[in-house]
């Protein structure tokens, strides 16, 4: 069974509502966002992104991812439900997506190939509204970042850092903290940043929304050349590790991280559709639990399940107010009635 992915798009009808990349038309900016390891639990109806085991409870002070961005943009969306990841892998979903070709084309199953060194020169999302007179820039994980996106590779010579820089955008921006001072070495899965540490070392989302505001500011300024944009937006969490402001984690009080009803897999499931979470495993809080991987026989002690999640949900609110931040920025610009809004994760993340 395939993770599903969530997608929001916000169509804003202008006074003309053609959408079209070619030329002859009102054409739309795009602000296209996505979302690392986002699970697909989201509930238009109630508060937010639904936890699993952190269910609708009156009283518990647990009553769901608190999301308050994400429910404002979702109330006034499209959104699709039976979206489908093609495969539950950073680079190959991503890949998959970006070209619109299934990885079985662009021969991409690993975090290592590139798609145009393996499968085929193909077209991308951003290259395309780029060969059409758009502004193509991108700042975060878009792509799968180093050779999964062009690093070292022949078919792209701008592309040191990957991004399939040559092909896909005008420019390109990555935090300067994308590999946080306070866990340098993948020491925990999980970290409390305090304001004070906050305040001296901003997260990489942080800076990231701050270019994006930056950015949308600049666009402002040139609004007058008329030359529509492509803007990706690309966030860090709530992939591992679950480092997020005290702030954050305070919304969910370990007391009332619940437990997933079962911690071992179906009866008859598929060897394949078993993950070890060799990632997980890789820190060194973990580590010192299971060392080689989880088989489906072993389970994680409970208090770290409960770290775990609770650390998940923090990561999604602090990503949550980071695209807040954007949003506020291009609802305060004048594109506001020309832009659509595209929101969607990779592939989801077991937490249990």
């Amino acid at each position: 069974v395939m993770l599903e992915v969530l997608i929001v798009v916000l169509v804003v009808i202008g006074p003309t509502t053609t959408l079209a990349v070619g030329g002859g038309f009102d054409r739309k900016n795009v602000l296209f966002i996505a979302i690392d390891d986002f699970r697909y639990q989201y509930n238009v109806d109630g508060p937010g992104v639904v936890g699993p085991g952190c269910g609708l409870k009156e009283g518990t002070g647990c009553t769901g991812m608190v999301t308050p961005n994400l429910n404002k943009l979702a109330g006034k969306s499209l959104i699709f439900h039976k979206n489908y990841v093609q495969q539950a892998v950073c680079s190959p979903t991503r890949t998959s997506l970006l070209t619109s070709r299934r990885p079985d084309v662009t021969r991409v199953w690993d975090l290592v190939s590139y798609f145009r060194d393996v499968g085929g020169n193909f077209t991308t999302i951003p290259q395309l509204f780029r060969q059409n007179g758009y502004s193509s820039i991108g700042m975060g994980k878009i792509f799968h970042p180093g050779t999964a996106s062009g690093a070292n590779s022949s078919h792209c010579y701008n592309c040191s850092e990957g991004d399939d820089m040559e092909w896909s955008w005008d420019s390109y921006y990555h935090a300067p903290n994308l590999d946080y001072p306070i866990n340098p070495q993948h020491t925990n899965s999980w970290f409390i940043v305090n304001k004070t540490m906050e305040e001296k070392y901003p997260l990489p989302d942080t800076q990231l929304a701050d270019h994006a505001v930056e950015t949308i500011a600049n666009l402002t300024k040139q609004k007058n050349t008329g030359k529509p944009f492509f803007l990706a937006y690309g966030g860090h969490r709530p992939h591992l590790p679950f480092i997020a402001p005290e702030d954050k984690y305070d919304l969910y009080p370990i007391e009332n991280i619940q437990l997933p009803t079962s911690q071992v897999p179906p009866l008859y499931m598929p060897n394949v559709a078993w993950s070890s979470s060799d990632e997980l495993t890789s820190y060194t809080d973990i580590k010192k639990i299971h060392s080689n991987g989880l088989s489906p026989n072993e389970t994680l002690p409970k208090q770290t399940v409960k770290e775990l999640r609770r650390g998940y949900y923090a990561s999604v609110s602090h990503m949550d107010e980071q695209v807040g931040r954007v949003l506020s920025a291009l609802e305060s610009s004048p594109f506001v009635n020309n832009t659509v809004i595209i929101f969607w994760g990779d592939h989801g993340w077991q937490l249990g």
